[in-house]
């Protein structure tokens, strides 16, 4: 027989024991080994990953205490994505006309079959950087010169010249090249990496959180809104958008 410590006594080789014990035997042996782990990775002397500074995502009506807050998930190299935007943030559309409290931020989402689409997106942290207020531009001259940067007109260029092609887009809505260059230049060595991947690393983050693959991806006050389409004209948005008011 087979004490268990406590008093119970249990027979050794039945098989239904053996079923019933294993479940918390094995559990056991994993916790130890995981608390064991945990305390070596987790040591006070390492430093967690560094966190954003502020809210993700670019808010592209900005609004003091919004009560409906419409998050966009686009990708820049998604024609999809870019069918969306420009119907809401083009001069004189929804964004100028939405009811008050309304919100809308857009949030970065590299799709990685399309390298290029990591570039871009850099792109859009670097010009963010250097002048906040040229964004909305920029990304709205890069939506209506996107199929520059599809698959067939990048696939034989480097990752410098993507950029070059970039800084182009940033220098003709008043960003200095020079300064968009220096942004997304390689620092450091190994996978050192630039001045924006960090917040392309917050923006991944922060959409994998969410379980967001597919783009464009609306969410109204973080719940996903499946009936949003890319192919809503301004007018579906301004009678979908009715609905808040």
């Amino acid at each position: 027989l087979l004490s268990s410590g406590n008093g119970a006594v249990f027979p050794p080789f039945n098989p239904r024991f053996r079923r019933q014990i294993a479940p918390f035997v094995c559990f056991s042996a994993f916790t130890e080994k995981s608390t064991a782990f945990a305390s070596v990775f987790f040591k006070k002397d390492k430093m967690p990953p560094p966190l954003p500074p502020r809210p993700c995502g670019f808010a592209l009506n900005p609004v003091a205490m919004p009560l409906v807050q419409v998050s966009m998930f686009l990708d820049l190299c998604c024609p999809f994505s870019c069918k969306m935007y420009r119907t809401v943030a083009s001069q004189g559309s929804i964004i100028d006309t939405v009811p008050e409290g309304v919100q809308f931020v857009m949030h970065s989402v590299v799709q990685p079959w399309h390298p290029q689409s990591s570039y871009m997106h850099e792109a859009s942290f670097a010009v963010q950087n250097v002048d906040a207020e040229k964004l909305p531009a920029f990304l709205l001259t890069l939506f209506e010169q996107q199929t520059e940067f599809f698959d067939d007109n990048t696939y034989e260029l480097s990752r410098t010249q993507v950029y070059d092609k970039l800084g182009d887009v940033a220098a003709s809505v008043g960003v200095p090249k020079d300064a968009f260059l220096a942004e997304v230049a390689f620092k450091g060595e190994g996978n050192s990496g630039n001045k924006v991947t960090q917040q392309v690393k917050w923006a991944t983050k922060f959409h994998r959180a969410r379980g967001i693959h597919v783009t464009p991806t609306v969410l109204v006050n973080g719940i996903e809104a499946p009936q949003v389409s890319s192919g809503w004209t301004a007018e579906d948005w301004r009678s979908f958008l009715d609905e808040f008011k």
